[in-house]
């Protein structure tokens, strides 16, 4: 059986030839599933090559992970100065952050989403954390802070990331598949291509 070192050896191998050709990497791995996200083996291979030489990384859910310079978590367990997502990148960009890094690693439900809220006793319900209009907002405002050739790698149960629209051009595409009735993690690592191809209303 190959090592984790070699797996991660070979899909830098295949990154870069996909960077060469034009065309987004894609694999497939299969890895035990587990809550924090980042302490999943791909996870830390993908963010280690991904992240690496980066001076301002943002993570507007980091929950425990210390990989960001700015990082934010509703949960007063894991941030000092806890705040909705989306008050926390406005924040950023009042104060002129310019971010090389983005890290989008929010519930990935609407259930998830009311069951962090009641976390931290905010009973908001499941109508009004839906989290595809969260998702859209933060992406706006966290491609607001990007700079150039600024990477993102959004997580999560489909492969939308940031998008074209947003002026993100598609680098890589993993899937980890957790076996038996979990939903695969997918991860999606893009860069920032240029300005927005449509007008962000921030």
């Amino acid at each position: 059986m190959a090592s984790s070192v070699d797996g991660g050896e070979k899909a830098l191998r295949v990154l870069v030839g996909c960077e060469e050709s034009g065309t987004p990497a894609f694999s497939r791995e299969w890895c035990m599933p587990n809550a924090d996200t980042f302490s999943m083996e791909p996870v830390r291979e993908l963010l280690g090559r991904t992240l690496s030489g980066r001076a301002c990384i943002v993570d507007p859910f980091a929950r425990g992970s210390k990989l960001a310079h700015h990082a934010n978590d509703l949960n007063p367990e894991f941030c000092a100065d806890p705040m909705e997502a989306q008050d926390f990148l406005r924040s950023l960009k009042t104060r002129g952050v310019k971010a090389d890094a983005l890290l989008l690693d929010p519930p990935y439900s609407p259930r998830q989403m009311s069951e962090a809220y009641k976390g931290v006793g905010l009973d908001k319900g499941m109508g009004a954390s839906q989290n595809a209009r969260l998702f859209a907002e933060c992406k706006d405002l966290m491609t607001a802070i990007a700079a150039p050739r600024c990477v993102a790698v959004t997580f999560g149960w489909n492969s939308s990331g940031f998008g074209k629209g947003r002026g993100w051009a598609l680098e890589e595409v993993k899937i980890l598949c957790h076996g038996g009735a979990h939903n695969d993690t997918i991860i999606v690592v893009e860069w920032f291509s240029g300005l927005p191809q449509k007008a962000l209303d921030l």
